[in-house]
């Protein structure tokens, strides 16, 4: 991973939610609003994070607890498995906001 892209991963994590939920918006400009973007990004998202990688089985695991260790890890899975990101969002955003939302939520984990 890239010096920069953990640098940025740190910054959007401090950032609130509503915001970065906004700059995703400006890669969709004719969605109406937040969540029409992650509607149209959440699916390739959830079944890399969720099926493929199988968070609700991984979340037990103390490294996750640390949010940016959190990111770092879903940012490299996310790389290497869905190359493409969809709407052509920024890796490091997607990650962000996934992580932020909560990836409990996001796989509906028991």
């Amino acid at each position: 991973m890239l010096d920069a892209d953990r640098q940025k991963l740190s910054q959007y994590l401090q950032r609130p939610l509503s915001d970065l939920e906004e700059e995703l918006t400006l890669y969709a400009p004719a969605e109406r609003g937040p969540a029409e973007v992650w509607a149209k990004v959440v699916g390739p998202v959830r079944r890399v994070i969720c099926e493929e990688w199988r968070w609700c089985e991984k979340r037990q695991d103390n490294r996750y607890d640390d949010r940016l260790n959190l990111a770092i890890a879903v940012l490299a899975i996310l790389s290497e498995r869905l190359p493409q990101m969809p709407l052509n969002a920024e890796p490091v955003l997607i990650v962000a906001i996934a992580v932020k939302m909560g990836l409990d939520q996001l796989c509906a984990c028991p």
